[in-house]
């Protein structure tokens, strides 16, 4: 069953930023990704991580979802699919880090990613 988290539901009204996963760890690392990256939160503390899971609900679809498109690493054959390109970022950033020990995701990789990116065949 897949699991979604939203910013919104964190507190950030404003915020349209989602996240669908199929395991509540992975939700996190992208949330605590997103926090990072688009409302300046270094540290995602013990606290935080609490307030995420206890915001993860099922997924809901919606009638105006996005086409679906995928990224493929260019070093291995991790290969990612979503609906928007923040969340193909996020998780090429946390695959990055994970697999081939990029400290660092930089504006310019993220780019990379972007420029990546190509319609899902399915």
């Amino acid at each position: 069953m897949a699991m979604e988290i939203r910013c919104s539901d964190l507190g950030n009204d404003d915020c349209r930023w989602r996240a669908v996963a199929n395991t509540e760890d992975r939700l996190v690392d992208y949330m605590a990704v997103h926090a990072r990256d688009h409302h300046g939160i270094d540290q995602f503390t013990q606290e935080m991580i609490a307030q995420a899971r206890s915001n993860i609900t099922e997924e809901s679809s919606y009638p105006d979802a996005p086409e679906m498109m995928e990224y493929s690493c260019p070093v291995c054959s991790w290969r990612y699919i979503a609906q928007t390109k923040d969340l193909i970022v996020d998780a090429a950033a946390l695959h990055a880090r994970d697999e081939h020990d990029v400290s660092v995701f930089t504006a310019e990789m993220a780019v990379e990613v972007k420029d990546g990116l190509k319609k899902w065949g399915g």
